[in-house]
């Protein structure tokens, strides 16, 4: 078993500095002594505020501890694999290339302070099996984290085993608790989190910074044209005179609408200059995705049209520009990826949500006016009148997964129930116009299914200013920010 004393607050923060060559924020230290105490520990904070840190700090106190990290992509893994080099840390990011007989035997012998593994690699790897019943490996086990930890409750119905990370409570021993990090996890989302991976209040700490990024201005715009024609992407960045435009990253919901946009752009562009723009999806090659993002780093791309396969994770300091193009169902999904803007000290950015007209009061007022003339045009016999059928929740994620190169189940080319057009799909009855469901504030959470909630949130968010509302501050009201800086630890939890 691991043996080591707690280090005090200014043990660690001198610590990590001598070691790291970092002075580390405060929630970051309080995250480290909480892991060290063996409590199961959450810490949710804004994106590029430094949440990776918290996983490495336990590793100068812990009496030589291995940790398992579970990442979402493999690109993450690589990144946390070259940073802990750079510390003189070994570590190993087990994917189809690296997960061998071999490496496994050494992980067992402990030759790893860290191992970074996907949800369904630690689930259904046969070898993690051999692993836990390793008394010498288990022995020197000191955690598990959990990298952007609302994946846990989002992305369970395309990533069966991220619901199903709970079961590592019954294959490990009790002492090994768990470390989760996020910088999108409203109340909803937390305390589903909590009772997947079987986290109970008085054994957890909970630390909750706001996550509002007040360098990234928000914009939120209505489509002026058709989503096929792609022509308001072509307005915003405006790439027709050549002018290189700020570092951009433009996110879409389907693999297959990173290629139309950027062959759209492609037609704005002389040939010498197609080459600044790529799309970036899990279908390219591991090669192809690192060299697009040092090539971004460096300045030789202009921008990516990219997916979750991009974004999750990507810290570029100098990205300017975020743009979604199109309406995604969580405000997790879009202030994810609006997060990867803005991340150097004293950055300024831009995040344009582009959105479909349906979606704005605007238009759903005009669709009401409609119904109310059609239907005193046409009178309908009561006892023959039909009732509605109930409206489908249209769902818009893209399902990325962690081994893109195998081709894992949950992983195809197009999502089930995007509307292409105007009209093509029914909409949840926040965005078909029902004028007494214009909410202004959001309401409590008590019996209305997470989707639902969802939905009504983002409608919320979408129509903040045509409602009277601070987009900022429904944001904030979503995340809970006004609970910043709190600090639950598990003796008087209050989450």
């Amino acid at each position: 078993m691991l043996e080591y004393s707690i280090p005090s607050l200014s043990e660690v923060l001198a610590r990590t500095e001598e070691c790291f060559g970092v002075k580390p924020h405060l929630f970051q230290a309080e995250d480290a002594i909480s892991q060290l105490q063996r409590q199961d520990t959450i810490t949710i904070s804004p994106t590029g505020s430094g949440k990776t840190l918290t996983f490495w700090i336990p590793l100068l106190f812990n009496d030589n501890g291995i940790k398992i990290v579970v990442t979402s992509l493999n690109i993450l893994g690589d990144q946390n694999v070259s940073q802990l080099e750079k510390l003189g840390i070994r570590a190993v990011n087990l994917t189809k290339k690296t997960a061998t007989n071999w490496i496994f035997k050494e992980i067992e012998q402990c030759k790893y302070r860290v191992i970074v593994a996907s949800p369904e690699r630690l689930l259904n790897d046969g070898r993690f099996s051999i692993l836990w019943e390793s008394k010498k490996f288990v022995s020197r086990l000191f955690n598990i984290s959990f990298d952007e930890g609302h994946c846990i409750s989002q992305w369970g119905d395309f990533r069966p085993e991220y619901g199903e990370l709970g079961r590592l409570r019954w294959l490990i021993p009790s002492h090994i608790r768990f470390h989760v990090v996020s910088a999108t996890m409203p109340d909803l989302v937390l305390k589903d989190v909590k009772s997947k991976l079987q986290m109970r209040s008085d054994t957890t700490t909970v630390i909750h910074l706001s996550n509002d990024r007040p360098n990234i201005h928000i914009v939120v715009e209505q489509m002026d044209f058709s989503a096929s024609s792609k022509k308001d992407l072509a307005r915003i960045l405006n790439l027709k005179n050549g002018t290189p435009p700020p570092k951009f990253l433009v996110f879409t919901n389907k693999r297959l609408e990173t290629e139309e946009a950027v062959r759209e752009e492609w037609k704005c562009l002389p040939d010498e200059l197609r080459d600044k723009i790529v799309w970036f999806h899990s279908g390219m090659s591991a090669e192809f995705r690192a060299e697009a993002i040092e090539r971004l780093k460096k300045g030789e791309l202009w921008g990516l049209f990219c997916t979750d396969a991009a974004g999750m994770g990507l810290d570029i300091p100098d990205i300017e520009l975020i743009i979604q193009w199109r309406y995604v169902p969580s405000l997790c999904t879009l202030f994810q990826r609006v997060g990867r803007a803005g991340r150097g000290k004293g950055t300024r950015a831009t995040g344009i949500y582009l959105v479909e007209p349906q979606y704005f009061d605007g238009h759903k007022n005009k669709v009401i006016g409609k119904r109310k003339r059609s239907s005193k045009a046409k009178y309908v016999p009561q006892k023959m009148q039909r009732t509605e059928a109930p409206v489908r929740l249209v769902t818009e994620q893209e399902e990325e997964v962690v081994e893109e190169e195998e081709d894992e189940p949950g992983e195809r080319d197009q999502d089930v129930g995007v509307e292409e057009e105007e009209g093509d799909v029914p909409l949840h009855p926040t965005a078909r116009g029902e004028a007494r469901q214009y909410l202004v504030s959001l309401p409590a959470t008590t019996g209305l299914a997470p989707d639902e909630y969802e939905a009504i949130a983002m409608d919320l968010f979408i129509n903040a200013r045509l409602r009277g509302r601070c987009r900022r501050g429904v944001i904030n009201e979503y995340f809970g920010n006004q609970r910043e800086g709190e600090y639950s630890p598990a003796h008087q939890s209050r989450n």
